[in-house]
């Protein structure tokens, strides 16, 4: 006896880009540390994460990844190349880790 078995796995569906406020901070400090910059600022959500991805042009810059438990800085390296400084990147990346742990002791 032989059986066929034909699985298909639905599309995931596309979520509509939702910033995470913690995301949203750590994009306007950088802003507010170089605003005549000429960066671009995009989000994307998926089922797990939101990201925070900073271009210039077509090239990624730096990307930051907020899954609603913590914040993972995913190659910011480049970000020094746009006129920020280490100092600028940690103060921002604080800021947004600081607004995350204050919506999780609210949901506590």
């Amino acid at each position: 006896m032989q059986t066929e078995l034909n699985l298909k796995t639905p599309e995931p569906k596309e979520l509509p880009p939702t910033p995470t406020p913690a995301l949203e901070v750590i994009a306007s400090e950088l802003k507010r540390f170089h605003p005549q910059n000429t960066l671009t600022f995009t989000y994307e959500t998926t089922p797990r994460s939101t990201f925070l991805t900073i271009k210039h042009g077509d090239s990624q810059v730096a990307c930051f990844e907020d899954d609603g438990s913590d914040i993972y800085e995913l190659g910011n390296n480049k970000l020094t190349f746009h006129g920020f400084t280490s100092e600028q990147i940690s103060k921002a990346y604080d800021a947004g880790e600081a607004v995350l742990e204050s919506l999780k002791q609210k949901k506590a």
